[in-house]
């Protein structure tokens, strides 16, 4: 059953299993966002060394892209999606149209965005 806002079991569901996601890259890559963290500046307030638009627009579309969602639908493009994304971060990496810092070819934390 949906709400008038067109929320369903299926629209949570898949927003758990994202931040679930983005918990498990943050834990897995700790080193990485251990590093991106100590760039923080304690000189300066955290409010003004933070990309307020960017963080808006994430969570914005993150529950825009849930809205209405319903599985036995969605899940053959959410596989395609994935598997479509690694043949070209694969490809980009390997023959060198860009790299990432890691050196990964590719990063598997770029994978699921």
């Amino acid at each position: 059953m949906k709400s008038k806002y067109n929320w369903s079991k299926h629209s949570t569901v898949i927003l758990s299993v994202f931040i679930a996601t983005i918990l498990l890259i943050g834990y897995i890559w700790w080193p990485l966002l251990r590093n991106y963290l100590q760039q923080i500046d304690p000189e300066v307030p955290i409010c003004q060394q933070v990309n307020w638009l960017l963080i808006g627009n994430f969570l914005v579309m993150s529950i825009l892209v849930t809205l209405g969602a319903d599985l036995r639908y969605d899940i053959p493009f959410v596989v395609v999606g994935l598997m479509g994304g690694f043949l070209i971060e694969s490809w980009g990496t390997r023959t060198g149209l860009w790299f990432y810092y890691t050196l990964e070819t590719p990063p598997l934390w770029i994978i699921p965005a």
